[in-house]
C-alpha cells in the first residue's frame, strides 16, 4: 500500500493518526486542510484547491488526511486504501475541545476554532448525516474501484493497534 486516505469526523484524530502511520510506513503525509485553507481561515477557490490536490495525487506515494467529501471519489480513484476513523461522538468532541485549548494549528495561519456550531456538527450532524453519507459513499467507491480496500477503525486503541501492526509488516 503506497497511497492511503484517512477520513473521519472532526476531532477523531486524523492528523495525528496519519503522522504516526507515516512514521510506521515511511510515507509522506498530505493534509487537505493545508491545501484548502489560506491564513485566517480564508478558503482557496475550488479550482485552486483541486489543482493542488491533483498535483499531490500524481505523486508515487502518500497518506492524505482529511474529509472534503466532494473530492473523495477523485482521491479514491488513486488510492489503495481508505482508513476511516469512525469514533464515538463523545471522543471527537473531547478531542476537538482539547485541540482548541492546546492551541494546535489546523492549517498555516489558522488558529484552532471552537464554537457551538462546530461542536453541534461533531455531536449531532456528523453521526446522524455524515456517517450515513460516508457509508453510502463507501459502497459506491468499493463498487466503482474494486481494488480499493477500506478499513473502519472504531476506537483510538484500535488505531494504535493498527499502527503497531503496520510497523511489524515493514
Amino acid at each position: 500500500m503506497r497511497k492511503i486516505l484517512v477520513i473521519g469526523c472532526c476531532g477523531a484524530g486524523k492528523t495525528e493518526f496519519a503522522k504516526k502511520l507515516s512514521l510506521a510506513l515511511g510515507l509522506p503525509v498530505i493534509h487537505l486542510d493545508h491545501l484548502f485553507w489560506l491564513p485566517n481561515w480564508k478558503e482557496r477557490s475550488r479550482e485552486e484547491f483541486d489543482s493542488f490536490l491533483k498535483q499531490e495525487l500524481e505523486k508515487e506515494s502518500w497518506i492524505i488526511e482529511g474529509d472534503y467529501f466532494r473530492t473523495l471519489p477523485m482521491r479514491a480513484e488513486k488510492a489503495d486504501l481508505v482508513i476511516r476513523l469512525d469514533y464515538n461522538r463523545f471522543i471527537c468532541v473531547y478531542r476537538a475541545i482539547k485541540r482548541y485549548f492546546q492551541g494546535k494549528l489546523q492549517a498555516k495561519g489558522c488558529d484552532a476554532k471552537l464554537g457551538l456550531q462546530f461542536l453541534w456538527y461533531i455531536f449531532w450532524r456528523y453521526p446522524k448525516v455524515q456517517r450515513t453519507r460516508q457509508n453510502e459513499i463507501k459502497d459506491f467507491l468499493l463498487d466503482k474501484f474494486p481494488s480499493l480496500k477500506w478499513v473502519d477503525i472504531k476506537s483510538p486503541r484500535r488505531a494504535e493497534v493498527y499502527i503497531e501492526m503496520q510497523k511489524t509488516k515493514t
